[in-house]
């Protein structure tokens, strides 16, 4: 499980529309792309509802929260990257959700704040560690990526599991 912002739909489509074919990468489905917020990990049945219920009912006294595209980045590093990202900007208002999350999360499931945070959107898996090679064809195509200061409005706690590939269900959402 795992707690994201839903990312807008002028990025997605400006994601999608530049995608191109790599064969050392897959691309996350449009309808996978997100920000996550809290990585969960697998949550005991007894404390989903109160999970679900506190996901549906947070507010955020900022509202929606601004997206702004600071670069395009790999994890876990340049010599074992595994996937490629967008950073984002770290803004004010969503650091601020996050500690507000971290804060639930502590009193419903008992885990710590995360100590660091980095916010960024993954776009595309490797199938191995990528290349110098690789990277420079991944950056070259990030340099021509323009997003536009965007709103994200929506948390969604999700379920991931596999089928035959990885599924996203959301299980509960709010409007911020």
């Amino acid at each position: 499980m795992f707690i994201a912002l839903e990312v807008p739909g002028e990025w997605k489509e400006v994601i999608c529309s530049r995608q191109k074919r790599f064969p050392f990468g897959r691309w996350t489905r449009r309808e996978q792309i997100h920000l996550t917020l809290r990585f969960l990990g697998d949550v005991c049945e007894d404390k989903i509802p109160e999970l679900e219920a506190y996901c549906r009912e947070i507010k955020h006294p900022s509202g929606p929260v601004p997206f702004s595209a600071e670069e395009i980045g790999v994890f876990p590093n340049q010599r074992r990257a595994t996937s490629l990202h967008i950073r984002l900007a770290p803004d004010e208002s969503l650091l601020k959700l996050k500690k507000e999350l971290d804060g639930g999360l502590r009193r419903i499931l008992g885990m710590e704040a995360e100590e660091s945070y980095i916010p960024h959107i993954t776009i595309m898996r490797m199938h191995h560690p990528a290349s110098a090679a690789e990277l420079e064809q991944l950056f070259e195509w990030g340099r021509g990526l323009e997003l536009p200061r965007v709103n994200a409005g929506m948390l969604t706690l999700f379920h991931s599991h596999f089928t035959d590939r990885l599924n996203y269900t959301p299980l509960a959402n709010a409007m911020l």
